[in-house]
């Protein structure tokens, strides 16, 4: 199992030599994030959740300092924000995703938040 994941798309330099991929680093940005819940949610040493929880939180700001519009960004926050148990920030999440023009099977992951 991996341990410890890449911190790409933390580094200026990163961010520097692949400008141009833009959609492409939200998603490393988002595939980390949703790694680093995963982790979080597994954890039972509340130190370390903690820790993992906010890898996800800063992998999925920057994600936003990309393109704040990005759905799969904000159903990842909504996921994260359930799994932390906060139920209202997550419908707010989610609800953002939808609004953001996301439609047919891209909307199911935002709609089952809901």
């Amino acid at each position: 199992m991996l341990k410890n994941a890449p911190e790409q798309g933390m580094y200026p330099e990163f961010d520097l030599q692949y400008g141009d991929c833009k959609q492409e680093r939200v998603d490393i940005l988002n595939r980390l994030a949703a790694f680093y819940t995963d982790q979080a949610r597994a954890e039972r040493d509340k130190r370390r959740k903690d820790e993992l929880y906010v890898k996800a939180t800063q992998h999925f700001n920057h994600a936003d300092r990309i393109d704040y519009m990005t759905p799969s960004t904000w159903v990842g926050k909504g996921i994260l924000s359930l799994s932390r148990g906060e139920d209202m920030r997550a419908l707010d999440h989610f609800t953002t995703a939808l609004e953001g023009g996301v439609e047919g099977p891209a909307a199911v992951p935002a709609n089952l938040g809901k």
